[in-house]
């Protein structure tokens, strides 16, 4: 209840852009590149302050969890009744029968206790799309990467 949105609409290009900005220094230090493609023209009524958290959460995770000299692509994808915009990592992977999991408050799969963070960015990303009407979804593989695809209301 803490989070109070104020839509306005806007290109969703310039939010993606600023969250990779953001995250350009953490990726910069394992020599990931972050790539954005796809649709930059679509306009959406959207939260700027709150969408942009939940967009860095999402791509800080995917740096943190990707190996060095790896890849992350931002596709952006207009469909009948919602932007798509998909986060794609090469990193470690998660696990299917955690897939449902990583969207819980403080949830962190055993594996990734050895690297910072507590569990709350991916549940408070979940969060700010869904009360804009939109989701998120995940598909992930281990050893092959993960799939956040974040859905907004056209």
């Amino acid at each position: 209840n803490m989070l109070a949105l104020n839509q306005e609409s806007s290109r969703i290009i310039e939010c993606i852009e600023e969250a990779k900005k953001q995250a350009e220094p953490l990726a910069d230090k394992k020599n990931i590149s972050i790539d954005i493609m796809g649709d930059t023209n679509t306009i959406v009524k959207y939260d700027k302050k709150w969408t942009l958290e939940a967009i860095c959460n999402i791509l800080e995770n995917a740096i943190k969890y990707t190996n060095e000299n790896g890849k992350i692509e931002i596709n952006i994808e207009k469909l009948e009744s919602f932007l798509r915009i998909d986060i794609i990592d090469n990193g470690i992977g998660i696990d299917n029968e955690n897939i449902n999991n990583v969207f819980k408050r403080f949830f962190r799969e055993q594996k990734v206790h050895n690297i910072e963070g507590v569990g709350i960015g991916l549940y408070l990303s979940k969060n700010i799309i869904e009360l804009q009407n939109g989701y998120i979804k995940l598909k992930s593989k281990i050893g092959e990467g993960s799939t956040f695809s974040v859905f907004l209301p056209l």
